[in-house]
Order: C-alpha cells, then structure tokens, then sequence
C-alpha cells in the first residue's frame, strides 16, 4: 500500500498525541496565575493597542498569545487546564502542518518535507512548550510565522496581515523582516510583487518599533540583563544548537568542558541513569550523521545558508541574555535545524535512514523522560495543584483570617537549604493563584522565605509548605 503525505502526516500527528499524553494533565503554575490576573483586569481593546502604556507593568506586546489567550480561556475552560493544553496541542499540529508545506514551498521534495516534519515533531524542546501553558505563545509565534513565509513565497498580500498577526504574539516576531531580505538575497526573489511584500513588512516594523520605543516601552527587568561578549553570545548559540539536537534544558546546569578540549566528567553523572542514557543516544546518533554531514558540507547550496541564517537570525533577539536562556525559544528556529538534518540524511539508503530516524527518537523519548521527572514544569505545577486541591478541599469558601502565611514547616526543624515556601510560591505564581481561586484581588498571602515573619501572627492561617513535598 503507498502512503500519501497525508496519511502519514496524521499518523505523525496521532502519534505526538500519543507521545506527549502527560502533557494534557500538567497543572497551572507561575506565569499562568499572572496572566489570568493580567487578561482579567485589562480591557482587550487595550490590551491590543500598542499606542498605550502596557497594563500591570506587563511590558510585553503579546495581546493575541496573552490578553485574547486567557480571556477567552477563562471563559471556556475557567480553571480547567486540559481546555488549555488541547488548544495548544492544537497550534502544535498546525505547526508541524506548516512546517511540511513551508519546507515543500522552499524545495519540492516530498520525502525532504516528511523527515523535517518527523525531527520537528519529536524534538527534545517541545517539553518546555507542551507543558508549560503560558508558552502557547511561542506555539502560536510558530505558526503565524510559518504561515507569513509560506505566504510570502506564494507572493500573496495576506503577508503583511500574517506578519502584524505573529508580531501581536511575541516580540521576535521582528526577526521575520530581515529573514525575508536574506531569501530574497540568497533566492534572487526579485518578483515585483514579492518585493512589495517586503516594503509592506518593513512599514509595518518601522511603526511596531516606533510604538515600542516612544509609546508602549520594554522591560528592564534582571533576567533580561544584556551581554554583549563575544563569548557570551557564542555559548549562548551553542546551547540553543544543542537543544535544537535532543539535549534537554536540565543540561545547561553543568559545565561541558573544564577546558576547551576537555570533558567535565560530571556530565556523565549529574542526572544519574536517566542524564547518562540521554548522553549515550546522543552520542549514537551524532555518530550516525557525522559522514552525512561531511558529504553535506562538500556540496552547499544557497538553501543551506538560508536556514543557517534563519536559524542564527532568529535567536538573534534572545542570544543576549545570558541569564535568560530557554529551549521554549527555540519553537521558530527549529524549523531550520529540522530542514538541515533532513536535507543531510535524505539521500541515505533506506536502512541507514531508518536507523537514523529511530536514534533521533530513542534520543528525544530519553530526554522526555529525563524531563518529566526532573524538569521544574512539571515540579511546580504538581505543587501548584497539591496546593489547589488542598485550599479546595479544606476552605471551599475564602478564609476569614487576615492573610494566609506559608511556613516552611510548623516543626522545631527544616532540612537545610530547603525553601518550601518558596517552592510553593512559584507553584501558584505567588498571590494570583489563590486570588483567583476565591475571586479577592486583596486576598493577603506570605511566605516565609520571601516575607521573613514581617506579616507572621497567631492570627494568620498558617499552613505548613512541607505537606505540599
């Protein structure tokens, strides 16, 4: 029987369901009571007007991915998450849908689109994305952004429409522009219509970032501390190029090498078995296309330094931030990581490819479930629910006692260095998540590693973190 593209498009798809089943049941955590709090106390017409200051020192253009996100979740799912998770799961399919056809739009070869479809599905970094509510953002990015090129190089007019969409869904959306000259640079896509497309992006930037600069304003917070060291900006690629390979986040807490040439052994060691399987499978599988790769590099072609600048383009926005670096960023240039590896192994017989294919899954099915029992996704959002439940269960109507004060533990000892308030409080985004729950935006709440007993009192309700653990 012969398969069509279709057909097994929607076993992939079937199967990611399959693979990523976890992800439906993952609790709230963190950004998510914020931006609940955010979408309810913001008008959406404001929300979306970047000629005003943002709202709750939000300062984030993001009012399609956010404001219109929460708003009408809340009303369709209220505090039910798997609403949420089958919407994004939603916008992951599309996705991978876009990624076959916009990999088909560059070079028209069916086998090509497949096998950037397959390694785009089943990459390592999508945990972050499918289990963390908040980044339906960069789901979204990544389809409206695929979707402005795959419109881009049908020369049609909905580009433009398609680029202010993906710029109304985060910041990096901006990066769109410039990856469009380097095609038309590198393609010689010097159609009169195409050319008018880029000036109608290139107006519509120049009035985003006018807004931004003069109106709406940008962040400043720490994590978001700019560095501009040569070295810095090279680790910070290397890791998102390691990442976009099947390495999972958790790895970043280790230092590679002691010197340039030499392995820190406590790689090996640092995520026990499960970090150790991870290393091995990855290890197999760079063996596997490291003769493909060298046969690849003999024969570039302009296709080759187009998704090599889309990738480096793209992460051009965050490759500043030392501090602030996470595969979640990682949702549009994976698209060109996924093009190189199947256009490096495309050609391989057919044996050869198949080993290929199952390394790569074995590698990111390791990393999955490195993530699922080490990753701080999942760690916070089953606090987050433990915590729900919990006020759910013993006060279904809001207590009466001035505040709620989170104690570490109510006995005379606590291990040391542990901060279980602490942890409670990144599990429900601090006071949103219970503000929420009983619908009071002056309900009062402590933590004592945060509020150091400055608001503890016999007459707070005291609960103790370490029931949470």
């Amino acid at each position: 029987m012969k398969w069509r593209p279709w057909k097994i498009l929607t076993l992939l798809i079937c199967s990611l369901i399959i693979y990523y089943w976890p992800n439906f049941y993952n609790f709230f955590f963190q950004d998510d009571f914020f931006n609940m709090v955010l979408a309810k106390n913001q008008n959406l017409l404001d929300a979306f007007n970047i000629f005003k200051r943002p709202a709750m020192d939000f300062s984030f253009y993001r009012p399609f991915s956010t404001q219109l996100y929460w708003t009408v979740g809340q009303k369709l799912f209220a505090m039910s998450p798997l609403g949420y998770h089958l919407v994004n799961f939603g916008f992951f399919a599309v996705g991978i849908l876009l990624v076959y056809k916009l990999t088909l739009q560059i070079w028209p070869d069916k086998k090509l689109a497949l096998l950037t479809s397959f390694f785009y599905g089943f990459a390592a970094s999508h945990f972050y994305r499918l289990f963390f509510i908040s980044q339906f953002q960069e789901l979204s990015l990544a389809v409206f952004t695929m979707a402005t090129f795959l419109l881009f190089f049908k020369r049609s007019l909905l580009t433009p429409v398609m680029f202010a969409l993906a710029l109304t869904t985060k910041e990096t959306a901006v990066m769109i522009v410039p990856v469009i000259f380097v095609a038309i640079t590198l393609l010689k896509l010097t159609k009169r219509r195409q050319l008018i497309i880029f000036l109608l992006c290139f107006a519509i930037l120049l009035v985003y970032f006018a807004a931004r600069i003069f109106f709406f304003g940008y962040t400043t917070s720490g994590v978001y501390e700019v560095n501009f060291k040569l070295s810095s900006i090279l680790n910070n690629y290397f890791w998102y190029s390691l990442w976009s390979l099947g390495i999972p986040e958790t790895f970043v807490n280790v230092e590679i090498f002691r010197r340039p040439t030499i392995i820190n052994s406590q790689v090996l060691f640092a995520f026990g078995r499960e970090g150790q399987l991870v290393i091995a499978f990855f290890l197999l599988f760079v063996g596997l296309i490291f003769k493909p790769v060298l046969r690849t590099l003999k024969h570039l072609d302009r296709n080759i330094f187009l998704m090599i600048f889309f990738f480096t383009l793209f992460l051009l926005p965050v490759a500043f931030y030392p501090f602030h670096k996470f595969p979640y960023s990682l949702a549009v240039p994976l698209f060109a990581s996924s093009f190189l590896l199947a256009y490096v192994v495309r050609n391989l017989s057919r044996p050869y490819l198949l080993a290929v294919c199952l390394a790569y899954f074995v590698l990111s099915q390791s990393a999955y479930y490195l993530n699922l029992t080490n990753h701080w996704v999942v760690k916070k959002a089953v606090v987050g629910k433990k915590v729900f439940a919990y006020f759910q269960i013993n006060y279904p109507i809001k207590p009466t006692q001035p505040n709620i004060y989170f104690r570490n533990t109510t006995y005379p000892w606590c291990p040391v260095g542990v901060h279980f308030s602490q942890e409670v409080s990144y599990g429900i985004g601090d006071k949103d998540g219970l503000r929420l729950l009983y619908q009071d935006d002056n309900l009062q709440i402590y933590y004592e590693d945060l509020d150091h007993f400055r608001h503890y009192s016999e007459s707070s309700l005291i609960i103790d973190s370490r029931i949470f653990f």
